[in-house]
């Protein structure tokens, strides 16, 4: 009877072993009853750092927000961040990190586009989701991918509409467009086809490496050839480069230049250079957002931390964790991957409150808004100059 009764014990206390170890397995990476752990990678040390900076310091005071205003269901939202230089290589291995090590609930804000398609398979193969990326891709919203949202429209859809609106409301014939090597894909070809619905061809075209300095031949090309308007696809440090080059030619063309490179960067580093420069944005510029509640909070809190106000990067990044915030709340207490996207997909019309438009979900529907505004650098600032 002992031995049986041994035996009995043995069993059972097995038994509870492997129901412990059955529990530990099936629990959800990154989330405790106490916390819910997300990750990011952005450009910290390469060409996109001055938005990257900002977009960081927005994941962090925006995650002490949140918290402060209750959390997530009872849960403190902590956020990771690497850098990953702009380089996929580096990326990658922030993202391996974030997954094997940290083991990130889900991925907000990874910046840059060449990586999130480089990240994207790994990702999805441990069922982790990425919620708004920085990046401009039809594919993060065309065919609907169930693990993947965005807020952002590609930047071929906005390109388009920018070269639209150069012909109708500027008046302008000769486009030219300049690239870096692998920025967007699809950018020439969607300026190629509303310029030929006007029966207009690109005046001229060039690309150039990405974060290259040194951009005098291109711009002179474009010069000799008349351009009357030049889109130009980069960052702002080659935005900048640009736009002091076509000072030094005594050129006033104008200037579109893509969602990346309009930024307080610009102004910052182009100097007078810069003034009258139109950018392509999604949110409304700061002048039309300072007076919102929130922006007033994320405001004094920046001040607080920095002693400066915020560059309107800042608001991007806030943006994605928001949302990210919002569908993990309407997921409720039980928080899992499967939940958090039935809690995406209960987001209709949802604002903000910092000047995005509002964002609507669905399983059909990846996009929040495919709608933007064309800004221009007035005085030393962004002000809006037109809806798209």
């Amino acid at each position: 009877m002992t031995l049986r009764r041994k035996s009995c014990r043995a069993g059972a206390l097995a038994g509870l072993v492997l129901l412990t170890l059955g529990g530990a397995a099936a629990a959800e990476p990154g989330v405790t009853k106490d916390q819910i752990l997300v990750g990011s990678s952005l450009d910290l040390s390469g060409p996109a750092a001055p938005v990257g900076g900002p977009m960081k310091q927005a994941l962090e005071i925006g995650a002490q927000m949140i918290n402060d205003h209750g959390g997530i269901n009872g849960r403190a939202l902590k956020v990771i961040t690497y850098d990953n230089a702009l380089s996929v290589p580096k990326g990658l291995l922030a993202v391996q990190k974030l997954l094997t090590q940290d083991h990130v609930f889900a991925f907000v804000a990874l910046m840059g586009e060449p990586l999130v398609q480089a990240a994207e398979k790994r990702i999805f193969a441990a069922d982790r989701a990425i919620m708004f990326p920085l990046a401009g891709l039809q594919s993060l919203y065309d065919p609907p991918q169930r693990l993947l949202a965005a807020f952002v429209p590609d930047f071929s859809t906005q390109f388009a509409a920018g070269a639209e609106w150069a012909l109708k409301d500027l008046q302008k014939r000769k486009i030219c467009l300049l690239e870096s090597h692998g920025m967007n894909a699809n950018v020439r070809t969607a300026v190629e086809k509303v310029l030929a619905s006007h029966q207009l061809r690109l005046t001229d075209y060039a690309s150039y490496a990405l974060g290259e300095a040194d951009l005098s031949a291109p711009m002179a090309r474009f010069k000799d050839a008349g351009c009357e308007t030049v889109l130009l696809d980069g960052n702002v440090r080659d935005a900048a480069a640009a736009l002091r080059e076509r000072r030094k030619l005594d050129w006033t063309v104008d200037f579109l230049v893509a969602q990346s490179a309009a930024a307080d960067g610009l102004i910052k580093l182009g100097g007078t250079a810069a003034e009258g420069t139109y950018g392509l944005a999604t949110k409304l510029p700061m002048d039309a957002t300072g007076d919102m509640p929130v922006v007033k909070e994320l405001e004094r809190r920046y001040r607080a931390a920095y002693d400066k106000p915020f560059d309107p990067s800042f608001l991007g990044g806030y943006q994605a964790l928001a949302l990210f915030a919002e569908a993990a709340r309407r997921a409720g207490p039980d928080l899992t991957t499967a939940t958090l996207i039935q809690g995406l997909d209960r987001m209709k019309d949802v604002d903000t409150g910092i000047g995005f438009p509002p964002v609507t979900f669905s399983e059909s529907r990846r996009l929040g808004s495919d709608h933007g505004y064309i800004i221009q650098i007035r005085h030393g600032a962004w002000t809006k100059a037109a809806d798209w």
